[in-house]
């Protein structure tokens, strides 16, 4: 048959005529077609087709034919840019290699999913695509032949990284503010292996770049492709700068805060900048870069200046807190001194090791500069009236007594002489017989967080009960706490534990305190004061956190070296306060100390009568509290 004999026959083009038949007939049907390889446009645009399956995109990011798709794109924006809405996306499909055969399951993978679900267009997970199944599938399979199991580990990834970009379809699957744009290296060169792009809806806006090689680079985007725009009713070519399609203000009082998705951080760039230079970015093999939650900011007194030079290209979990904290830069500083090697080497020799060579210059040292130093800078801060020496005396005061009571423990309670003593020297934490060095970070934080509340008025803006939030001092607690190595989690538990110690060391200290009334903790009569102090303890909502308190088959269990740390810091706090108690000058000093010495005997038995009870209990919480109290808990109720 010849063409004019085709012609003749059909007229009118098969798929042509069915697709305005059920455009009329049939108004819901959506009508996607599998098209010849890179007829997809043709298929759409002249066929009608509601949507085309677009496998240049899978094999072209597989075999990382970038520069290619690259064109693909460009040419159909400067062309007709509708078709792109057109396009489904994929990686996989029944007729090919699964994608977790074609792309991995690491960076490629994700960097070229992000695409699908960003680019104008429909994307389209395969089957298993998400689980991370290898085994292909197709119609001709009646039956799975491989026994998998979904890749938890992808899974999550996908749920972190994919599927809170799919909950923004809205913003990016239109083409009427989908921008592509060049990737200008170092050297002024177009690197093709960058995809970057922007789009918009309203007021919300969104910068994706991804590097589909399997090298490093960096360098600018300034201008967009070309792409076919309607004007008042007519059609032209158009390009368009960067700044302007994310409605940047060229000024350098406008400041623009943007979040990564991938990380999480914010950053900070000003208008000026991105106006006249273009958006710098580095990237490294097939990494990804996706800007979202523009907001503007403007500059009036200069701070946001400050911060975004201080930062450069880096990036903060949040931008306001970073804006902050920037404000408490001096005292922030200020503590940290507190904490570098000098200074607790300088504690820990005097009040740990006693080094008879250092004597007393490390810690007057400690005390007089460093210490006076924070005093000073938060007291010039907030313009505080207070007497700063009264706040260094007691704060030596209580340096001290760490002294006094490992003196306690080698004159009487030599461990060397007596293995029973070995476990009372190892409760104690700040003793020559625990991890001292991490242990006395830990104490200095507490002593002087918990001693800058003199400094405070009992009302105002900032006061003895808000002062911690108000100077934002979890930020270099945290670095500090970081600096030893600590992770999240043993981060997190340190701050549970600073919050426990912060307000009223003293009445925690009611939990040891001797009652001749009620010697045991197990007694069948009424619990005395010092069991309704410890039971009311272990029901606090900040030391359930702290002990780990969880379940497992109904039963409430808690952490054994959890419970067992948090006593032995309840015990070591509870004796420095004791030992920083002044005797009675009327009296004589033995007769105070072995006053003293049986106090302390009691608090280190009701510490061992504990542990006891614990053991017992086999960390069960409610069997633990049951011990201690002699009541009934609901187990079907949390803890506390």
């Amino acid at each position: 048959m010849t063409r004019e004999q085709f012609d003749a026959a059909f007229p009118e083009e098969f798929w042509r005529e069915v697709v305005d038949r059920i455009n009329v007939e049939l108004p819901d049907t959506l009508l996607l077609a599998e098209a010849f390889w890179l007829m997809e446009g043709y298929f759409v645009r002249t066929l009608g087709m509601h949507r085309v399956y677009n496998s240049a995109f899978m094999h072209m990011m597989m075999k990382e034919e970038n520069s290619k798709y690259r064109d693909l794109i460009s040419n159909t924006l400067e062309f007709e840019p509708e078709i792109l809405k057109r396009y489904v996306n994929f990686m996989s499909n029944p007729d090919e290699e699964t994608s977790i055969k074609q792309f991995g399951t690491d960076d490629k993978y994700f960097g070229v999913c992000t695409l699908m679900v960003t680019l104008p267009g429909l994307p389209m997970f395969s089957h298993g695509q998400v689980e991370g199944y290898t085994e292909k599938y197709g119609m001709e399979y009646q039956r799975a032949y491989y026994n998998e199991t979904p890749n938890q580990w992808l899974v999550e990834r996908h749920q972190k990284e994919i599927f809170p970009l799919m909950n923004k379809r809205y913003l990016f699957s239109q083409v009427a503010n989908f921008w592509l744009f060049d990737f200008v290296d170092e050297y002024g060169s177009v690197n093709e292996n960058v995809f970057a792009y922007t789009n918009s809806e309203l007021s919300e806006r969104a910068l994706v770049l991804y590097n589909n090689k399997y090298e490093d680079t960096s360098g600018i985007i300034y201008s967009s492709s070309p792409k076919l725009m309607n004007n008042y009713g007519g059609k032209g070519i158009e390009t368009r700068k960067i700044a302007e399609v994310m409605h940047i203000r060229p000024t350098p009082r406008h400041f623009y805060i943007f979040r990564e998705h991938i990380s999480g951080l914010e950053f900070i760039k000003t208008g000026s900048d991105i106006s006249k230079n273009g958006f710098y970015a580095e990237l490294g093999a097939f990494k990804l870069r996706v800007f979202l939650d523009w907001r503007e900011v403007y500059d009036e007194s200069g701070e946001w200046e400050k911060l975004a030079w201080k930062l450069g290209n880096s990036g903060v979990p949040n931008m306001n807190r970073s804006f902050m904290e920037m404000k408490f830069e001096a005292v922030h500083y200020a503590f940290e001194r507190m904490f570098d090697e000098e200074a607790i080497e300088g504690f820990i020799k005097t009040c740990v090791l006693e080094d008879e060579k250092s004597s007393e210059e490390d810690r007057i040292s400690f005390i007089d500069e460093k210490y006076f130093a924070l005093l000073s800078t938060v007291k010039n801060h907030f313009d505080i009236e207070c007497d700063l020496q009264n706040s260094i005396e007691k704060f030596e005061s209580e340096i001290v007594s760490v002294r006094k009571l490992n003196r306690l423990l080698d004159d009487e309670f030599d461990s060397k002489k007596n293995s029973v003593h070995k476990d009372l020297h190892r409760a104690v934490r700040v003793s020559r017989d625990t991890n001292y060095h991490d242990n006395s970070i830990i104490f200095m934080l507490w002593l002087i967080i918990t001693n800058m509340k003199e400094l405070f008025p009992a009302e105002g803006k900032i006061n003895k009960q808000n002062y911690i939030e108000e100077m934002l001092l979890d930020s270099p607690v945290k670095k500090i706490l970081k600096k030893m190595c600590r992770g999240d989690l043993e981060v997190l538990r340190d701050i549970y534990l600073f919050n426990i110690f912060k307000n009223d060391p003293a009445s925690l200290a009611e939990i040891f305190r001797f009652d001749e009334k009620n010697e045991t903790v197990n007694s069948a009569e009424e619990p005395a004061e010092t069991d309704n102090a410890l039971l009311a303890f272990l029901k606090n909502e900040i030391v359930l956190r702290y002990i780990g308190i969880n379940q497992f088959e109904g039963v409430w269990y808690y952490s054994k070296e959890n419970f067992e740390e948090l006593f032995d810091w309840l015990f070591t706090l509870s004796s420095l306060q004791l030992m920083n108690c002044d005797h009675d000058e009327s009296r004589a000093y033995e007769e105070c100390f072995e006053e003293k010495l049986i106090e302390f005997n009691s608090y280190s038995e009701k510490l061992r009568e504990i542990m006891q009870i614990s053991e017992k209990s086999e960390y069960k919480f409610e069997t633990l509290i049951n011990n201690l109290s002699g009541g009934i808990i609901n187990p079907k109720r949390r803890p506390g």
